[in-house]
């Protein structure tokens, strides 16, 4: 008796899962979501590749005249930097009160 029953059960499960797989094969929607994406993606390369790759192509053209370096005016600039010291972020003892 038991083993009718779990040959009536595999035979549901595999009409079921047939049903399935014939309507994924079918749906207009399942394939059509994937193109629609892929173009979405196309679309959105070509946007980047607008706004980002072409400019810089442009600045790869770019030529730096370095004889700028050697001139006098540049050797005559002098340093004035401030060196910044960073705070002492530990305390001796981290349970002591705050003053």
């Amino acid at each position: 008796m038991f083993g009718n029953i779990r040959h009536l059960v595999a035979v549901l499960l595999l009409v079921v899962l047939g049903v399935g797989v014939y309507y994924l094969a079918t749906s207009e929607n399942f394939f059509t979501g994937h193109q629609q994406r892929a173009s979405r993606i196309e679309q959105r390369t070509e946007e980047l590749e607008r706004e980002i790759i072409v400019p810089l192509k442009r600045l790869s053209a770019v030529n730096i005249d370095v004889d700028f370096f050697a001139s006098t005016e540049f050797k005559a600039l002098s340093d004035m930097s401030v060196t910044l010291h960073t705070p002492a972020l530990v305390r001796s003892n981290p349970f002591a009160p705050v003053e």
